[in-house]
């Protein structure tokens, strides 16, 4: 295995909302709609507008909405990229626990924070069993989480292996021998 360090850098903002800025796609590593699960431990929005109602170019992030009804949810991972939304984030502590129906199966775009087997098998069996066998996943999981002090693994279903389908961080391909 190996990593490869990109040089496209992917810019991370802190967005005021009173900024008024054109809307624009995401750069070259990440997909043009994205449909994310970032799932990690918490300690880092309760209403939910209709996907109908979404502004062209819209970023929509779902935190702490497990026990919530998660039908508008579905709605956006399905219609929402239809209706105007490019990108939705749905932030969850357990990929378990995550919908699998329209939620887990319809995401592009993973962010996978440090994970216990169970919930990495879970990820494995849905998104990366195709590609390789579990114990090369754990491996490749631990070294993105331990790659730095905030390391996580990140699965781009919309790239092809060896070209940042896996990753360390945004910018560290992973290269699968």
């Amino acid at each position: 295995m190996e990593l490869i360090e990109q040089d496209v850098k992917l810019n991370i903002d802190n967005v005021d909302t009173q900024s008024i800025k054109k809307p624009s796609r995401h750069g070259p590593l990440l997909p043009d709609t994205i449909r994310a699960i970032l799932i990690g431990p918490s300690g880092l929005g309760e209403q939910v507008i209709k996907s109908n109602l979404a502004l062209k170019n819209s970023i929509f992030i779902f935190d702490d909405v497990i026990l919530n009804n998660q039908s508008p949810i579905r709605e956006f991972f399905t219609m929402g990229r239809h209706s105007g939304a490019s990108s939705i984030f749905y932030l969850a502590q357990t990929y378990s626990k995550t919908p699998k129906q329209l939620v887990r199966d319809n995401s592009n775009f993973l962010i996978i924070l440090k994970q216990d087997d169970k919930n990495l098998h879970h990820i494995f069996n849905d998104h990366s069993s195709a590609d390789m066998i579990f114990l090369k996943f754990r491996k490749i999981s631990h070294l993105c989480w331990n790659h730095n002090d905030y390391g996580f693994l990140v699965i781009d279903k919309t790239r092809e292996m060896g070209k940042g389908r896996y990753r360390c961080g945004f910018h560290t391909f992973i290269k699968i021998k």
